[in-house]
C-alpha cells in the first residue's frame, strides 16, 4: 500500500510516462508477483513496459527485458493470448529495427519458445529453441559465449522434459563441450552446465553419470563459493536425492 501510494502521487506530479515513476514500479512489481492476484495487477507491469518504450526506445534492452516479464506475468494470471501478442510486439521490434538475424532476436526466439512451454504448446515451443540454438548470431560471435551455452542448456532442459531424453542428452553433451572448451572444467559457467546436465542424467535414468557430474559440481562450488552457499547447498540436495535413486542410502 505504500508504494502503490508513492506511485499514485508520483503519477499525479510528474505524468503517467515520467521516468522517475519507474523504480517504484519495480518495486511494485516485485512485490505483486508474490501475490495470488497478478490478474488485477497487471497494468503495472505494462505502464513499465509503456515507460521504458518512450524514455528508453523500443528496442533498448531494457525495454525488451520489461516487455519479457510483462509476457510472463501475463501467461500466469491467465492472459495467454495476451501473454503470446506482448512477445510477437518484442520480437517484431527487434526484426524491423535490428533485422532477423541480429543477438536480440535469438534471444527473444528463445524467451518466446520458454513461454510456449510454460503454456503447455510443445511443438511450437520445440520450433523457436531449436531455432534459437541455430541461430545465426550464435555461430558469428555476436553472443557473449555463456549466453549459447545457456541457450543449449534451455533447449536441452526441455526436450528431457517432454520426453525426448536421447535428444536432449545430445544437447547437453554438445553445451558441455562448448562450455569445457572455451571456460575450462573449474569455471562457475561450466558448473553450471554439469548440474543441469545432471537433471537430465536423473531423468534418464543414468544415475552413475548424473552422480559423477554432482560431485565434481559440489568440489568446484564448495571451493568456489564456500559450503553454505545457495548453490553448493542446492547440489548437495540434488546429490543426495539422485544417490538415494541408486540405493546409497547411507552415502545420500
Amino acid at each position: 500500500p505504500h508504494l502503490e501510494r508513492a506511485d499514485a502521487l508520483l503519477t499525479k506530479r510528474l505524468g503517467s510516462e515520467h521516468r522517475d515513476r519507474l523504480p517504484t514500479l519495480d518495486l511494485l512489481c516485485k512485490a505483486y508477483l508474490g501475490t495470488k492476484k497478478l490478474a488485477t495487477h497487471l497494468s503495472t507491469f505494462r505502464d513499465v513496459s509503456a515507460i521504458r518504450t518512450a524514455v528508453d526506445g523500443r528496442v533498448h534492452p531494457n525495454t525488451l527485458a520489461a516487455l519479457q516479464a510483462q509476457a510472463r506475468v501475463e501467461l500466469i494470471a491467465g492472459k495467454k493470448a495476451e501473454s503470446l501478442a506482448t512477445m510477437a510486439d518484442a520480437r517484431g521490434r527487434v526484426e524491423r529495427a535490428l533485422g532477423p538475424d541480429h543477438a536480440y532476436a535469438a534471444l527473444l526466439l528463445a524467451s518466446t519458445g520458454s513461454l510456449h512451454a510454460s503454456a503447455g504448446d510443445k511443438p511450437e515451443a520445440e520450433k523457436l529453441l531449436r531455432a534459437a540454438t541455430e541461430h545465426p548470431s550464435l555461430a558469428n560471435g555476436t553472443f557473449e559465449r555463456q549466453t549459447t551455452i545457456a541457450m543449449k542448456r534451455t533447449f536441452a532442459g526441455f526436450l528431457v522434459r517432454s520426453g525426448q531424453i536421447d535428444a536432449g542428452l545430445r544437447v547437453f553433451d554438445m553445451a558441455l563441450d562448448q562450455a569445457r572448451r572455451e571456460f575450462g572444467a573449474e569455471h562457475l559457467a561450466t558448473q553450471q552446465t554439469y548440474e543441469s546436465a545432471a537433471l537430465g542424467y536423473l531423468a534418464a535414468e543414468r544415475f552413475p553419470d548424473a552422480i559423477r557430474l554432482l560431485r565434481d559440481v559440489l568440489r568446484t562450488r564448495t571451493a568456489k563459493l564456500g559450503p553454505t552457499h545457495s548453490q553448493t547447498l542446492r547440489t548437495t540436495l540434488i546429490l543426495a536425492h539422485a544417490e538415494s535413486l541408486l540405493g546409497r542410502i547411507d552415502d545420500a
